[in-house]
């Protein structure tokens, strides 16, 4: 099986117009031909027939017909050794396009003909990452890109998230930005387990999630493992890498640590959870995780022999329904101090009324969120949420000021709506770009479109 199947047709093609294989070559280096010759008689093996006067063909065999009997004289063959019965025949090849009948075919051959079975059931073949501008990377063009300067500058780990981050089945190009937001990463997972050990979090145990906020993040965990189990047998390494940095992010530090520090978590779990999030990630980043590892109290061994990760608890509507309302409170609240100019250290009076059960822990959303809850006045501003509203003390406001500023954020919002709807209304972005980058780019043309209606009614609002 080919990964992208394209290539699999491309593979079938050439097996079906294949040609004889010229196998000598005339290089320093290589395995020496095992013909050797007397005169007019000629004798194919390792060893010349007895008697005086064979001499050994000088030329080698080509460098392909060599690489070819790598899956399995790597292992010790022609020995039947340990190493060849456990490791033959492997899972996957990943592998460039370049090669596929240079080296794949070949190896297919070989395994078919000296093991009895094919080296390996899936080729994954990777895209060429070009240079920044799209050109293709090279020396003489002065367009290449030193791994290793990458490496002193950003980090491995980071590095390797990067490549992850742009992975496609097109040809992608090389994104420092990419590899900036592997090193944001790394931090942020370094952070968390400084925050995890100085509140007493250990490796090792494994208690049962009782807290609220302990239920949501095994529940979030468990469904990162499993989503992330079938991108990776799918190799979809983007969306995985987007994942994990989104369950680092959004879900374990600017969630579920808060959680913690508001009581809604506790230590003990918060180690079995940072222990499973290292796991997951460890393919990825796994020099920080396997240093995020030692530091944790309680840790034995390497990293390694902790993945792949399992679920730390069973999938929780309840609980991800409950911290999902305390998110959305909190988000809109937060916007409507940035939008309002009031300070987070300023206390608000706050009433929620919900139209629907969620759960809503109100106590963390107060601590949180900075919210004295009461009775809010008669002039109360109201924040909608998908399950009720929020209302809140209404903040004296500028008018004339505001007004300023809600225009510059439609004009904005309308320059960027222009620019998604104009890459969508491209044909050739449409048709050829990657299916995840299209719907990318639909769902940015939704979200400014719904900006600049909001936007414009609140600009309406204020007369």
């Amino acid at each position: 099986r080919f990964t992208p199947p394209t290539w699999g047709r491309v593979y079938r093609d050439w097996l079906e117009e294949i040609r004889p294989w010229c196998l000598s070559r005339q290089l320093w280096w290589g395995h020496q031909l095992p013909v050797w010759y007397r005169g007019d008689e000629v004798h194919v093996g390792m060893e010349p027939p007895g008697g005086d006067g064979w001499e050994r063909d000088p030329d080698v065999l080509d460098t392909w017909f060599s690489s070819a009997l790598w899956p399995f004289a790597t292992l010790g063959w022609p020995d039947r050794t340990v190493e060849l019965s456990r490791f033959y025949p492997t899972s996957v090849l990943s592998t460039a396009r370049e090669i596929i009948f240079l080296w794949v075919a070949r190896m297919v051959m070989m395994g078919l003909e000296y093991m009895g079975e094919v080296p390996f059931r899936d080729v994954y073949i990777h895209s060429v990452v070009q240079a920044p501008d799209g050109r293709r990377m090279s020396k003489s063009l002065g367009t290449g890109i030193d791994p290793l300067d990458v490496v002193d500058r950003e980090g491995a780990d980071a590095l390797r998230f990067g490549l992850l981050m742009i992975t496609s089945t097109q040809d992608v190009r090389f994104s420092e930005d990419r590899i900036r937001q592997g090193r944001q990463l790394v931090t942020k997972l370094w952070n968390a387990t400084r925050l995890v050990v100085e509140r007493g979090g250990r490796a090792g145990a494994q208690p049962a999630p009782e807290m609220l906020g302990d239920r949501w993040i095994a529940s979030v965990i468990g469904g990162a493992i499993a989503q992330s189990d079938d991108l990776v047998q799918g190799f979809e390494f983007s969306q995985f890498a987007d994942g994990l940095y989104h369950l680092v992010f959004d879900d374990l530090c600017d969630w579920y640590l808060e959680l913690l520090k508001a009581g809604l978590a506790t230590p003990e779990f918060a180690g079995a959870a940072l222990e499973q999030v290292l796991a997951l990630a460890h393919p990825v980043i796994p020099f920080t995780t396997e240093e995020c590892w030692s530091r944790l109290p309680g840790s034995e061994g390497l990293m390694l022999t902790h993945a792949p990760p399992e679920a730390p608890g069973p999938h929780d509507e309840q609980a991800e329904a409950a911290i999902g309302a305390l998110r959305e409170a909190v988000q809109a609240i937060r916007s409507f101090r940035a939008e309002h100019g009031v300070p987070q250290r300023e206390a608000l009076v706050a009433a929620v009324a919900a139209d629907r059960p969620t759960g809503l822990p109100v106590d963390a959303l107060a601590a949180i969120a900075n919210l004295e809850v009461g009775d809010p006045g008669d002039d109360a501003l109201v924040l909608s949420l998908s399950y009720g509203r929020i209302l809140l003390t209404a903040p004296a406001v500028d008018v004339q000021a505001e007004r300023v500023r809600l225009q510059a954020a439609l004009d904005a919002a309308r320059i960027e709506l222009a620019r998604a709807r104009k890459q969508l209304s491209n044909e050739k972005f449409t048709s050829r770009a990657p299916e995840h980058l299209v719907d990318a780019e639909r769902e940015k043309a939704r979200r400014f479109a719904a900006e600049v209606d909001e936007v414009s009614a609140r600009l309406d609002a204020l007369g």
